[in-house]
């Protein structure tokens, strides 16, 4: 899973909060750069759909406690 975060100040994109306020060409994009990163890595990616902003939230929150604390 890949969360994509924006600055709240980016003059492009900061007033957004939602991957719906995007246009299809940049999902597209942003579909192909995971998608061609990957490539590099000889290893394959499977993009099934982006999710929203809570369920981004749930994922932090899941992950956050694998995390080692130094």
């Amino acid at each position: 899973e890949k969360i994509i975060s924006v600055a709240t100040k980016d003059p492009r994109y900061g007033y957004r909060r939602s991957f719906q306020q995007l246009n299809e060409h940049t999902l597209k994009e942003i579909e192909h750069f995971f998608r061609v990163y990957k490539e590099l890595e000889e290893k394959a990616v499977e993009i099934h759909r982006f999710g929203d902003r809570d369920e981004a939230i749930e994922l932090i929150r899941k992950y956050r406690t694998d995390v080692v604390q130094p």
